[in-house]
């Protein structure tokens, strides 16, 4: 019987590791998020995108600051599409 794998066979090195890392940060920070369960969805996201050759921390972060208030996203992560978040709302970031 043959096994499937469900990871993802990206390898990265400590430069991705600290582009990504700063993605997530710039993300985080913009988005005002301390809880961790957020964070780590704004990674997923930026993960996602890096593994579809985007690689610039700025836009990374633009891009899931942005994914994580779609309803695509959340109904993703959070169940159906007209759910959110208790106190959640959209929102729009500009990072210099």
């Amino acid at each position: 019987m043959p096994l499937h794998h469900t990871w993802n066979s990206i390898a990265l090195d400590r430069t991705d590791v600290a582009m990504l890392r700063e993605a997530v940060q710039i993300a985080a920070k913009a988005a005002g998020t301390t809880r961790e369960d957020e964070r780590q969805h704004l990674a997923s996201i930026v993960f996602s995108f890096y593994s579809r050759g985007l690689m610039d921390p700025r836009r990374l972060a633009e891009i899931a600051v942005l994914a994580s208030s779609s309803r695509l996203f959340r109904s993703q992560y959070y169940g159906e599409a007209d759910q959110s978040r208790a106190g959640e709302k959209a929102r729009t970031v500009h990072l210099k």
